[in-house]
């Protein structure tokens, strides 16, 4: 039977936004395919169900939330163009997507390959980074929030909705979804951005096993498991599954907030990383790759084939249709906190009303966002038949009538009358001695206590309960065999769990008591089990020396790994790399490799012997030297104004900017002959030789008799290189 038509279908809100049809209805409000008349383009309406906009408070909260998504902008973030009031209807105008959600894909394909996950969740995280950059916090993170269109694009859909609807709730209440709430939800302590992060290490466990950590017949059963239990490593399930997976689901989840990431952007960080250090192997788990792409087209070839007709949407009264819908639709648009493919409407899980009552609505099977108390889950939770009553229960009180009969509250007792017949006789005569039985059989039975209890104690002190057994090492075993192990001496373990950077996730850290000594049975011996390293922000390293470099990377339990030097601009002892991110989150104790700068590359010297001074300097200049020049030096070889030599030599490598001593020639050491004639001989060798010349005497053919110089070669006044021969004549 074909559902009734939609009464806003074909309205136009504000003489702008025309409704075309229905898309999808949840809890809070109905999600419609528009026209903006003004823009001619396609958008999703978003129109708040009348009884949450009957208030000016929730329409002003409404609009605030708006405005506040309007902000946000992001590739993976559905846009949110305008928001508005059109008489009795608050509506949103976003952006429309159409494709199909998360939950389509993960219904119809099942779990999916890591490559494939990563790819989803590296998105959904980079939308929620931006959120969460401006402070905002989602609160309702699940499949069905996250739209992929046609083309392969994801976008995180319904930011600020819960926090309207919110409102309208009862006092205390807060909105989740029980599959991905987390314990501090559960709880009452209030949401932040680490409430999103344990949603998301749900939707990754999810994503890779095809199933959720947690079930129950109900929506409490569901929330205590998150509060009262850890929630399994996805490889259990999935043993092909690198371990990296499983420390990655571990952190996002844990049960005390400030464990986990405390932003998205550190979790995607992390997720990076990890993706970066897998093997095409560990990507694709040994078959052939399949993209997220891939899965979408399926989907939608699987969902084309079973599309509603328009006429098949139906209103709220029709709730087979709506579910049809749900199951069914092509064209998607995530519809608040419960979109409508999630099989079911929002359940709202009542507070408790007053001490020794409870009154309990149980869910719907498929109940999608849950409502629950803020102040806590309530004592006195009860698991009621599905059906549409909500039950008061009271404690019965009990108790017994003058007639024997018991009597309950509410029930009707069928009264008896009173028992009626003669008692016995007491005997006139006692047949034995008296006392002597009594004594008899209360010896015995001492004796007995003594001899049971004697034997008793050898056996629970000598092989039973209570007999001790050396505890064996256990140490960097699995838990199973480590169990298996205490079992066969007789006792038995309990377990904790913690972090270490030495002992692989899943084995023994240490046990108490320690391996070699003593305990009882019945006592047990406690096992800590590792969960593998803890995940720590990698500091910035870059700048700093060798010695700080170490200091940091210590303060944020890590290792300093390799050092390799490289010519670089920079100062040498620098650090001008490191192999892990800044900011990126690996495992503690990891090692983190570095670069170290030794300064800029050697430069070879110019050569510049035998040019003049000027052009020597421009050339070495030029080449990133700072040139001083010398003292000027005498030279035969170089004529006045020519290089001489540098210091280092012309030819050699050295740092860029090095000094380089530069030597100028002055020529030849020339020196002017002095006139020695009419000198004695004695007299004229000495001036020449102090003028730094050789003396060589010609006698004359009478030999000497004046001693009188009378001629000298070369001439006085002659320039001589000095060192040279000057003659002189002598008579």
């Amino acid at each position: 039977m074909p559902g009734r038509r939609d009464v806003l279908v074909g309205e136009v809100l504000d003489d702008r936004y025309r409704i075309e049809r229905r898309v999808a209805r949840g809890g809070m409000s109905t999600v419609y395919l528009g026209t903006d008349l003004k823009l001619r383009r396609q958008v999703a309406l978003k129109v708040l169900h009348p009884h949450l906009a009957e208030t000016k408070e929730s329409v002003e909260r409404f609009e605030a939330e708006a405005i506040a998504a309007a902000r946000l902008s992001d590739p993976n973030v559905v846009n949110v163009y305008d928001q508005g009031v059109d008489g009795s209807e608050a509506y949103l105008v976003m952006e429309y997507v159409p494709g199909v959600t998360l939950r389509d894909v993960m219904r119809t394909q099942g779990a999916m390959a890591p490559r494939a996950a990563l790819e989803v969740m590296e998105a959904i995280l980079s939308g929620l980074a931006a959120a969460h950059e401006a402070n905002m916090v989602h609160r309702d993170i699940k499949p069905e929030n996250v739209l992929i269109s046609a083309d392969g694009r994801i976008k995180l859909a319904d930011f600020g909705l819960s926090r309207a609807a919110s409102e309208h709730t009862a006092t205390g209440g807060l909105v989740g979804t029980v599959a991905y709430v987390s314990p501090e939800l559960v709880t009452g302590r209030g949401a932040d951005e680490r409430t999103d992060i344990y949603a998301c290490g749900i939707l990754l466990y999810e994503l890779l096993t095809g199933r959720q950590p947690y079930t129950g017949e109900t929506a409490w059963d569901v929330a205590m498991r998150h509060v009262n239990e850890t929630v399994p490593a996805p490889s259990v399930t999935v043993p092909e599954l690198n371990e990296d997976f499983d420390y990655l689901v571990a952190w996002a989840t844990e049960q005390q907030p400030d464990k986990r990431p405390t932003h998205a952007g550190d979790f995607l960080n992390a997720l990076r990383h990890v993706e970066r250090h897998l093997s095409e192997e560990d990507l694709d788990l040994g078959d052939e790759p399949v993209t997220l792409h891939d899965l979408v087209v399926a989907t939608q070839n699987l969902l084309a084939r079973t599309r509603p007709s328009e006429d098949e949407l139906t209103d709220a009264g029709d709730a087979a249709g709506a579910k049809h819908l749900a199951q069914n639709s092509h064209q998607v648009q995530s519809s608040d906190d419960d979109a409508a493919d999630n099989d079911a409407p929002t359940t709202y899980v009542p507070l408790p009303h007053d001490e020794g009552t409870s009154v309990v609505t149980p869910p719907p099977p498929d109940s999608d966002t849950t409502v629950v108390p803020e102040g806590g889950i309530p004592h006195h939770q009860l698991s009621l038949p599905d059906d549409t009553q909500s039950h008061e229960i009271r404690p019965g009180s009990f108790e017994s009538n003058e007639s024997g009969s018991v009597a309950g509250a509410g029930a009707s007792a069928v009264k008896t009358g009173p028992r009626t017949g003669r008692a016995a006789r007491k005997p006139s005569e006692s047949v034995s001695r008296p006392g002597t039985k009594r004594k008899a059989w209360f010896i015995a039975l001492i004796v007995f206590i003594l001899v049971l209890g004697a034997g008793l104690g050898a056996w629970w002190f000598g092989s039973g309960p209570g007999a001790e057994v050396v505890v064996p090492d256990l140490r960097n075993q699995t838990e199973a065999s480590a169990v298996s192990q205490l079992d066969e001496v007789g006792t038995h373990a309990n377990t904790s769990e913690d972090y270490s950077a030495t002992v692989a996730k899943g084995k023994v850290i240490a046990t108490d008591p320690k391996a070699g000594e003593s305990v009882r049975r019945y006592q047990g011996v406690n096992l800590v089990i590792s969960r593998g390293p803890r995940m720590v922000s990698v500091p910035n390293l870059n700048g700093l020396d060798r010695k700080a470099a170490q200091a940091q990377l210590e303060e944020a339990n890590l290792k300093l790994g390799k050092v390799t030097e490289r010519h670089n601009e920079a100062k040498a002892g620098k650090i001008i790399e490191q192999s892990e991110e800044f900011g990126s989150s690996i495992a503690e104790a990891s090692k983190v490799d570095v670069v170290v700068s030794s300064g800029p590359a050697p430069v070879e010297i110019p050569r510049v012997q035998g040019r003049n001074e000027s052009d020597a300097k421009d050339l070495l200049e030029a080449a990133g030297f700072t040139v001083v020049v010398g003292e000027a030096e005498f030279s035969d070889t170089y004529e006045g104004g020519a290089v001489i030599r540098t210091s280092p030599n012309g030819g050699e490598k050295v740092e860029r900017g090095s000094e380089i001593e530069m030597v100028v020639s002055k020529g030849p050491d020339l020196v002017e002959v002095p006139n020695v004639r009419f000198k004695s001989t004695d007299e004229a060798r000495q001036i020449l030789e102090d003028a730094g010349f050789e003396v060589s005497v010609e006698e004359g053919s009478f030999g000497t008799v004046l001693d009188n110089v009378v001629q000298q070669r070369p001439r006085a006044g002659e320039m001589l290189k000095r060192g040279s021969t000057v003659v002189i004549g002598v008579v």
